[in-house]
Order: structure tokens, then C-alpha cells, then sequence
């Protein structure tokens, strides 16, 4: 906020005060100077965007301050009652004057009874030959997303002026490396986007992978990223997560989600199977531990939890141990996981549809030609491009 000097009302960067209309100081409607370049940045910017070093936060209004504390204290003139001698001097009062005394108050101050003037003058208002001002809108012109953040950027920017990261310039085909391909979602199939040598964030926000209109995928999702030839995707902590379609039977732990059809399930551990005493009498026990799965449900409940005391425990439509038939998106016998001592693998018995394992937070993975990404509901296929 910049402070008016002539009535101390409170603006937004701007021209002109709100309330009294007086010019305000010049440094609040023109840029912040970084102190470690000299580099000029819109006001309000967090770092500079040339170096990306943080600017300071009273920058504006401490140049604001100094300005306004150097300003002329602003002239009260005499106002002239009507039929009052013209000229330097002013007529001398008399007794049988009919001259009315009025109240003189300093410039842009309202008076009590009376609205703030409005800064905005009425095209049919302005004098014959005057023409209305034109007024811009302050907030500058971003078309450029940060990778990392998401925040919208000056094009001129080579950091971002919210995170301080470097930019990504906006993709060159030919430039491109790789390409992701929608092969299901809200998105529509065969909506693509390409892959630079910069970072590309994902996720529903300003970002170069843009997926909005999924519910389940956060403003930034993960980012997508070139060390020399190898293309990664990192996790960015979002509460939903990435999920990277199984080549081969990976290793879980407990607590690990992975995805099969519409369904997400977390293993949930491998307990031990207790015989109490004295021994009650029942069915056959296969060995001494159990494989836990819990059936994870939208919003973050728990639905059907399968425990089974044997060395695998097998995912699909009919005939496993944890069934769902309405499940279209699931085969007969999709996933299974299977002990191996004391931990488990997860292994994909499928080809159509697939099963997704979720990634650590925060970790990054290689991607290779044919990788398949889920976020949310978007299914993202990861085509690599030949160098032309």
C-alpha cells in the first residue's frame, strides 16, 4: 500500500490517490529496484526477475517514504468571495460588506458532510476540447508460468518473480525432446504435450502440462525433466500423488498405494497369525503371517479390508481373494502380491489396463519410451522423440 500525502489515505500502486486524487510518489506506480542488481521489477514482486534474488518487502514503500518525506508541503490559496478586487491585494473588509467569509481547508481534504471526490471525471463533465484520461490497468502483462510454482511471469523474466527460480522459455518444437500423450482421462484422448530441455511442471495450474478440470490433480502435480538425455517425473508433494505404471514386480512396503482398474488399495503390512491357548478349534491355518490390503475410498475413507494367510493374495474381477466385479477397468485375475520373507512384491498379471504403483513423495524417476503416468484421472504416455 503507498500512502497519499496530501490526505494519508491508503492506495494500491497506483497514478493517483483514490480519494483525493493527487499525484502519488513515483516510485510506487513504476517498479522495485533490486538491491542486488539494480534490476526494475513490478511492485509486489517476492524476488528479482533478473537474478532472482529476494527483493526486499519494504522496498516500495521505503522509496515511497523518502520521496513523500521530501515533497513540498502542498499550497493553500486564498479563495476570492464573489465581487472582491481583483489584483494582488485583496479589497479590505468592511462592516457593510456583503462579502460572506468562507471556510479555507487544504486541498483534498472532504468536509464532514461530503463523499470523497471521485477520481474518475465524467466525459460530459470535462471542459469543451479536454478529453477524458485513459486509465491502464497496473497489473502488468505475464504470459510466461513458472515451472516450478506455477506463478505467471513477465515475458522479459528470466526468474520467477515468486519462487526466484529460473524460467522455462516457452517450448520450441523443435526443440522438443519428448512428448506426453493423454491415453485416458477428462482431458480427452490424444491431447499431447511436449518436452523441452527445461523443467515442465504438471498439474492444474499455469503450468506447461496443464490438466485442469480434474478434481484430483493439485495446481502442481510433479515436473517433468531432462538430466542430459534421461527424462525424469518428481513428485511434488501433492496430496494425490503420481503413480507410474509397473514394467516389473516391484517391491512394496507397508503403507504403499498402487492402482488397479478404479481401485486404490494400500498394503497394509504383513501380520503375524497368533494361535491363542487354549486352542479353539477351526480351519486350518497355512502358515503363521497374514498379507493386509485396505481398499482406499474418495475422500480418504477405508472400505473393504482383505486379510489372507497365505504366501500371495490376488487382485481382480472373480475368483481372487479381493474381488470387484463391477469393475470394468479390472481382468479376471489383474495383480497379486506375494511374500518373499518379510516383505512383499506387487506384480502386474495384466496388459490392457495395467497397475500403478505410487511414487515417494517428493522422489524422482526415470521415465523411458512407453512409461505411462497416472494423475488424478489422466493417463499420460510418455513418447520420447528422436533428435531430428
Amino acid at each position: 500500500m503507498v500512502r497519499c500525502g496530501q490526505c494519508g489515505f491508503e492506495n494500491e500502486p497506483a497514478a493517483a490517490c483514490a480519494r483525493c486524487s493527487a499525484p502519488l510518489p513515483l516510485s510506487s506506480r513504476l517498479a522495485e529496484v533490486c538491491e542486488a542488481c539494480d534490476a526494475y521489477n513490478e511492485p509486489g514482486a517476492a524476488a528479482c526477475l533478473a537474478c532472482g534474488k529476494p527483493l526486499a518487502p519494504d522496498t516500495a514503500a521505503g522509496a515511497a517514504g523518502r520521496l513523500e518525506g521530501k515533497r513540498a508541503p502542498a499550497a493553500v490559496l486564498p479563495i476570492e468571495a464573489p465581487g472582491a478586487a481583483s489584483g494582488p491585494e485583496l479589497a479590505p473588509k468592511s462592516a457593510a460588506s456583503e462579502v460572506t467569509e468562507l471556510e479555507v481547508r487544504p486541498a483534498g481534504r472532504p468536509t464532514p458532510d461530503a463523499a470523497p471526490p471521485s477520481p474518475l471525471l465524467s466525459p460530459d463533465a470535462l471542459p469543451p476540447g479536454w478529453t477524458a484520461p485513459v486509465i491502464r490497468d497496473p497489473t502488468p502483462a505475464a504470459s510466461l508460468a513458472c515451472g516450478s510454482c506455477g506463478a505467471l511471469n513477465p515475458t522479459r523474466a528470466r526468474y520467477c518473480t515468486s519462487c526466484g527460480q529460473p524460467l522455462r522459455p516457452p517450448t520450441d518444437s523443435a526443440k522438443a525432446q519428448a512428448r506426453l500423450v493423454v491415453v485416458e482421462g477428462t482431458l480427452g484422448e490424444g491431447r499431447s504435450f511436449e518436452l523441452g530441455p527445461n523443467p515442465s511442471g504438471a498439474g492444474s495450474g499455469p503450468v506447461p502440462v496443464a490438466l485442469a478440470g480434474d478434481p484430483f490433480v493439485s495446481a502442481l502435480q510433479a515436473t517433468f525433466f531432462f538430466q542430459g538425455p534421461q527424462l525424469y517425473v518428481r513428485d511434488e508433494a501433492a496430496p494425490n500423488g503420481i503413480f507410474l505404471r509397473l514394467r516389473e514386480p516391484a517391491w512394496v512396503r507397508p503403507g504403499d498405494v498402487f492402482v488397479v482398474g478404479q481401485r486404490h488399495l494400500r498394503f497394509a503390512g504383513v501380520l503375524p497369525v497368533t494361535i491363542r491357548s487354549p486352542a479353539l478349534h477351526g480351519g486350518p491355518v497355512a502358515m503363521d503371517r497374514m498379507i493386509v490390503v485396505e481398499e482406499l475410498l474418495d475422500g480418504g475413507g477405508i472400505g473393504r479390508v482383505c486379510r489372507r494367510a497365505a504366501a500371495k493374495l490376488t487382485v481382480g474381477r472373480t475368483g481372487c481373494d479381493l474381488t470387484f466385479p463391477k469393475d470394468t477397468g479390472l481382468s479376471v485375475h489383474h495383480a497379486e502380491l506375494s511374500l518373499l520373507g518379510e516383505a512383499a512384491v506387487l506384480q502386474d498379471m495384466e496388459d490392457t489396463s495395467g497397475t500403478y504403483l505410487r511414487m515417494g513423495t517428493r522422489e524422482a524417476r526415470p521415465l523411458r519410451d512407453g512409461d505411462s503416468v497416472l494423475m488424478g484421472r489422466e493417463v499420460l504416455r510418455v513418447e520420447m522423440l528422436k533428435a531430428a
